[in-house]
């Protein structure tokens, strides 16, 4: 892969500490990006990746570099799960921080920052390629790379800025004045570009291409009239040629219907034969002196300010070099209707919705935004009831009740009513205060209980294990927690280590270490909570005494550790419920046990 290459020929550089990693897209496949991408940015080979335990590699990195993708949600692959910790932000044109705009988020531009002997340093990599196997690796693709100085780094900066205003107030610091440290250059010999929308300083790359005397277009996509763009609206007096793909039986991605009124323009191949099987996704324009890489299909969605756009314009021109090593293409075969149809522009997404959901790890709270005038309902990982959300200007907060799951999933969905249609929405949760996320734990609640029996506090390592499943190849590893047999329990492993916890929260009231006893390691409440929670479940009809002391034993944990953090955070072992066939045996040994039989027991 050319493109991951160029990226590491980046990272790799010789006292080299990247701090930003910043990405926009259109099409965006996680998978690829956190196997590949996040993987050598963070300086780790993606071959050791092959469990899902392997990216907790990445996220331990995540705390020094700032990993962002922005992308369309129309190119969002929902089917693929985050396995990392980096921030995916989807962006919808239709939004009001882009006012004007009616199509898509197109551009393909990554932003790496870093310093280089304390010096600030910065590289754009922007071109065609989107953040998929197919644009990094199978098609073939534009790039422009190179070191940023501080005319360009202020355009980027501000191209990013734009993507900024949808983050929290307090997350857009993270990226101010960066540019202000980068060298300065006179006359650089290319300048950052992005379409925003006709009439704004951003455009002006229109201008560059008008009246054009002679024009040469990289494209795989064709406007459904190109002659009257390229004629009509850019002007273009003189010479067209186009470099279309040529599809694997021989035609073009343009209309029958335009071959007569195409017959002026030459239509030009690469002379390498070995390439023609690869999809050709590439986009540039060339004229008598300029050249603009970048996102721009020759489409006046793209030209025209309809999709947010970015490339670069280099001061130079190549037209007559490119020319010559171009071959021009014999027997064009040109697309029928039915064939066309098929060809359509992807369209930016009707059911979009402008919100976000945050997890705040620290705080063990899901935060969600919502747009003024929006109602529906949002599911959560590991929330037992949908949350409904009315148009309140400040973020909805929610108990995060299952860390595990959201560990797991870190999907959510919404669910509601818009001109009369029941619609539903998908997206990526972001999190933050990461530090704070319990990552091992143990397989059964035996390991948990022999953990706990350590006076000292110390960590057992016997059945420790990864929290969130193993192979990344099994459909199940992300849905469900591996728990292995729990035979061997006995009363006095549970009260003595139930003595030892409750002493822990007794004697201490540090708030870090009550957070860190209550959530986060091996050793948690929360942890123990669950694994109780699933042994009683499996077992605690065979074992009704043992359930019966382990609910109340754990569920007075929780009670006293909710108490000393002044805050009910962590939910109880669920009492079981009246129309459950277990019912009656717990109603029976409340009335048999009571606090007898429990002091016998611990005597």
């Amino acid at each position: 892969m050319k493109m991951l290459q160029h990226l590491r020929s980046i990272v790799d550089r010789k006292n080299v500490t990247i701090t930003h990693a910043w990405f926009t897209t259109f099409s965006f496949s996680p998978a690829f990006f956190e196997h590949y991408v996040e993987a050598v940015i963070c300086g780790i080979d993606p071959k050791r990746l092959t469990r899902l335990e392997d990216y907790e590699l990445i996220n331990s990195r995540l705390s020094e570099i700032d990993i962002r993708v922005f992308y369309d949600p129309a190119g969002l692959k929902t089917s693929e799960p985050k396995k990392t910790l980096a921030t995916y932000i989807p962006i919808h044109c239709n939004s009001s921080n882009f006012a004007g705009m009616k199509g898509l988020f197109h551009p393909k531009v990554s932003l790496i920052i870093g310093t280089e002997k304390e010096q600030q340093k910065a590289w754009l990599m922007t071109g065609s390629a989107n953040l998929t196997h197919s644009g990094w690796g199978r098609n073939r693709e534009t790039l422009f790379t190179d070191e940023l100085d501080q005319q360009n780094g202020k355009k980027i900066h501000d191209f990013f800025r734009l993507m900024m205003a949808e983050q929290l107030s307090e997350e857009q610091n993270v990226f101010n004045n960066w540019y202000r440290k980068l060298p300065q250059k006179d006359n650089p010999k290319w300048e950052f570009r992005y379409t925003l929308n006709r009439g704004t300083d951003d455009s002006i790359l229109l201008d560059t291409l008008m009246e054009s005397k002679k024009l040469m277009i990289w494209s795989p996509f064709f406007d459904n009239d190109v002659r009257s763009l390229l004629r009509n609206k850019l002007k273009v007096s003189g010479e067209i040629c186009i470099v279309p793909d040529i599809r694997e039986d021989g035609k073009v991605r343009i209309s029958e219907k335009q071959q007569q009124a195409l017959k002026e323009c030459t239509f030009l191949r690469e002379s390498t034969d070995k390439e023609s099987e690869r999809f050709a996704h590439g986009k540039m324009w060339v004229n008598e002196d300029s050249i603009l890489i970048g996102s721009w299909n020759c489409s006046a969605a793209a030209l025209m300010g309809h999709n947010m756009e970015a490339g670069v314009l280099i001061h130079d021109s190549c037209y007559d070099n490119f020319r010559e090593r171009l071959k021009e293409i014999e027997d064009l075969i040109f697309l029928d209707d039915s064939e066309m149809k098929k060809e359509v522009a992807p369209e930016p997404v009707k059911n979009y919705l402008n919100c976000r959901v945050v997890a705040n790890w620290m705080d063990r709270k899901y935060l969600i935004y919502v747009e003024e005038n929006f109602c529906g309902s949002f599911i959560l990982p590991g929330q037992q009831e949908e949350k409904i959300v009315c148009g309140l200007k400040q973020p909805v907060s929610v108990q995060i009740r299952d860390g595990l799951k959201l560990g797991k999933q870190r999907l959510f969905r919404v669910k509601y009513i818009k001109g009369g249609i029941s619609e539903e929405f998908s997206g990526f949760i972001e999190e933050i205060n990461t530090q704070d996320r319990p990552v091992y734990g143990y397989s059964d609640l035996r390991s948990c209980i022999d953990a706990f029996c350590d006076s000292n506090g110390g960590v057992q390592e016997r059945n420790k294990e990864y929290l969130y499943g193993d192979s990344i190849e099994s459909p199940g590893g992300l849905d469900s927690l591996v728990v292995s047999g729990s035979g061997g329990l006995n009363y006095y492993s549970l009260f003595f280590a139930t003595e030892n916890l409750k002493k822990s929260i007794c004697e201490t009231e540090d708030k870090e270490i009550l957070n860190r006893l209550a959530y986060y390691g091996a050793q948690s409440v929360e942890q123990l909570v669950m694994l109780s929670e699933k042994w009683i479940g499996e077992q605690g009809l065979k074992k009704k005494v043992m359930a019966w002391f382990i609910l109340n034993e754990v569920n007075g944990i929780v009670d006293m550790i909710n108490e000393k953090l002044k805050a009910n955070k962590i939910t109880p072992i669920d009492k079981i419920n009246p129309e459950d066939e277990k019912r009656g045996c717990f109603d029976e040994l409340e009335k048999e046990l009571g606090d007898k039989w429990a002091s016998y027991v611990r005597g």
